[in-house]
């Protein structure tokens, strides 16, 4: 297919780079969640995408721009900025009540706004994100690149409740050491390190990180583990243990762009047109008594039968892919150059999506040649910068929320939500709105 898309409909009021989406469920209070985004310039907005109107927009301290936005729980919001800090906001919800002179009557209008309630220092010098989760009641546990040096990683736990509970339970953790002799046999037997951490992403009890050097590593820590095990030295799982249970070098050498925790497997994208696909099959409940490459009492191990994986992937028709998501069926994928397209299981693009640049130039200088400003507009890009991208599929609508919204309210809403969406946030500070 080589027909364009034009979108659905566009949501304007980022006046930077659109760096980060995220839906958040505002439920009971909206029929459909909501849409959080954040900008180069430290705005952070959340959209109601049926009225295609912003809710709440609000900007984080120092203005600095948005890395990645996760969120915790459906009020707990987590904010990586690039002054180095992560912060932590609750989001609130604040009713006001408006006279209206012509009915005389109170209406009750909805606010929202973050309140920070936890701040951590983090290193933002390379493009990684940062995972958070939830451990107990107020409890979590976050992994991160290290403070000091972007090719290890940090894990920390902390309580809400507590801004002195930070407690770093691994500091400064590089995996090549463990996950050099799976090379061997390997192309990538040459590699001499990982290179700086990319991207993580979370899926089940697994963690995966994607480095420079395109290596993925995915971990878990055994934290809950039996203590009737925690003496053994070979056998079963020590406390606060990291176990790699997983290695691709599916991208190597080149470096992994982005992680996606999908339905069925993670995926990874970086600059060839290779998309990643990565599985676990073991079930970790069973695994009573394993076999590991090293003494339990070190702060990593690597399973015996671990070996490295190499040529689980998929070919796309598109190369340096920046964002990859994926939305039931379809994989969404956006590259550095502005192209955003849609691929079904079987590799067919059925939609292809861009943002062209104007096509006037401006030449301010009193003195110039048509030949100047010809090679000024070769040099030049003809798509937008695609900078973040989101999803959603179809979802149902409540039936206690059915009953109270009138005819036309269920109408639009109705029609979004029978459909799967795709969100593209560009450098011009645009979010294009996608029916798939």
């Amino acid at each position: 297919m080589d027909d364009i898309r034009l979108p659905s409909f566009t949501l304007r009021y980022h006046s930077s780079d659109v760096t980060a989406l995220q839906f958040i469920d505002l439920r009971p209070d909206r029929a459909v969640p909501g849409l959080l985004s954040g900008d180069a310039s430290g705005q952070i907005a959340l959209w109601d995408v049926i009225i295609r109107r912003p809710l709440m927009t609000q900007a984080i301290e120092g203005s600095s721009e948005i890395v990645s936005i996760q969120v915790i729980d459906d009020n707990l919001i987590a904010i990586l900025s690039k002054d180095h800090k992560m912060r932590i906001f609750r989001l609130l919800k604040a009713t006001t009540s408006i006279i209206r002179p012509q009915q005389g009557s109170p209406k009750q209008s909805s606010n929202y706004e973050l309140q920070e309630c936890y701040h951590i220092p983090i290193n933002t010098l390379n493009f990684a994100n940062f995972l958070v989760r939830k451990l107990g009641d107020s409890f979590y546990r976050l992994i991160c690149c290290n403070t000091q040096n972007s090719e290890s990683i940090d894990i920390y736990t902390f309580h809400l409740s507590d801004l002195h509970s930070l407690c770093r339970i691994h500091k400064g953790i590089n995996f090549y050491d463990h996950v050099k002799p799976l090379a061997a046999n390997f192309d990538s037997s040459k590699v001499n390190k990982l290179g700086i951490v990319m991207k993580f992403a979370q899926r089940d009890e697994i963690t995966y990180c994607g480095f420079e050097s395109g290596y993925i590593i995915g971990f878990r820590l055994c934290e809950n583990s039996d203590p009737k095990n925690r003496n053994e030295n070979i056998h079963g799982y020590v406390a606060n243990t990291i176990e790699v249970v997983y290695v691709s070098a599916v991208h190597y050498p080149n470096p992994v762009l982005d992680l996606y925790a999908g339905k069925h497997a993670v995926l990874s994208s970086s600059v060839d047109d290779v998309i990643g696909i990565h599985q676990i099959d073991v079930d970790f409940k069973r695994q009573q008594k394993d076999r590991y490459l090293s003494e339990m009492n070190e702060s990593v191990v690597c399973r015996e039968d671990l070996v490295l994986k190499g040529d689980v992937s998929r070919k796309v028709p598109l190369s340096q892919v920046g964002h990859v998501i994926e939305i039931e069926d379809y994989l969404i994928l956006a590259s550095w150059s502005g192209n955003t397209i849609v691929v079904d299981s079987t590799g067919m693009v059925h939609m292809k999506f861009l943002k062209s640049k104007s096509n006037v130039l401006v030449n301010e200088s009193p003195q110039g040649s048509l030949q100047e400003d010809n090679q000024l507009h070769k040099k030049q890009s003809s798509c937008i910068k695609v900078c973040s991208i989101a999803g959603i599929s179809k979802c149902h609508l409540a039936e206690d929320l059915s009953t109270i919204l009138s005819l036309g309210q269920r109408r639009r809403i109705k029609h979004f939500t029978s459909a799967c969406w795709c969100l593209i946030g560009y450098a011009d500070g645009s979010i294009a709105v996608q029916h798939l």
